[in-house]
């Protein structure tokens, strides 16, 4: 999915997150909640509001070392996992 440039965006939804390699456990953690409420495109009559986090605080969050750690964490976990589904099919 590709996002709009940085200059362009000021908040991003939990989707955008998501892409960007975010969870709701680390969003409730460092995040811990939104900066706005918008309502949603999709679910206009029925759906719940959207949760925005603002840009900077954002990038501010990924700089921190708890969340580069996850990162870490969940590509040696995917590559675990793979290797151990290689080794079955072998």
């Amino acid at each position: 999915m590709d996002q709009p440039p940085p200059a362009l965006v000021k908040y991003w939804s939990t989707r955008s997150l998501r892409a960007r390699g975010w969870t709701d456990s680390l969003i409730r953690l460092l995040l811990i909640g939104p900066d706005k409420y918008a309502a949603n495109p999709y679910f206009w009559k029925n759906g719940g509001r959207m949760k925005l986090w603002n840009l900077d605080r954002v990038l501010e969050a990924e700089a921190d070392s708890r969340f580069q750690l996850f990162q870490i964490q969940r590509a040696r976990r995917k590559e675990a996992a793979q290797n151990r589904r290689l080794a079955t099919h072998e």
